[in-house]
This record gives C-alpha cells, structure tokens and sequence, in this order.
C-alpha cells in the first residue's frame, strides 16, 4: 500500500490563496513533493 498521493495543483492553489505568490508556492510544493515521496508508512515499515 502507497502513501496517499499529493495534490500539488490544489497545494499551490491553497498557497497563493492564503497570500504566496505563484513563484514562492510552487517551489514550496516542490520542496513538499520530492520529499512526500521519502514518507514511511505503517505498511512499509511493519516487520514481515
């Protein structure tokens, strides 16, 4: 089982709702993506 997949339109969206500018929000959501992808989840990380 994956980790829950990241919505990074709505993220930026969100973002430069809440006051970033686009720029700024996108290289947050950036930052946030390639990190999401390294998050342990009880599935993978379970002993076997």
């Amino acid at each position: 089982m994956s980790a829950a997949p990241f919505d990074s339109h709505a993220a930026v969206k969100r973002l430069t709702a809440s006051g970033f500018d686009e720029r700024q929000a996108e290289a947050l959501v950036e930052t946030l993506a390639s990190r999401h992808g390294d998050l342990v989840t009880k599935a993978t990380c379970a002993p076997r």
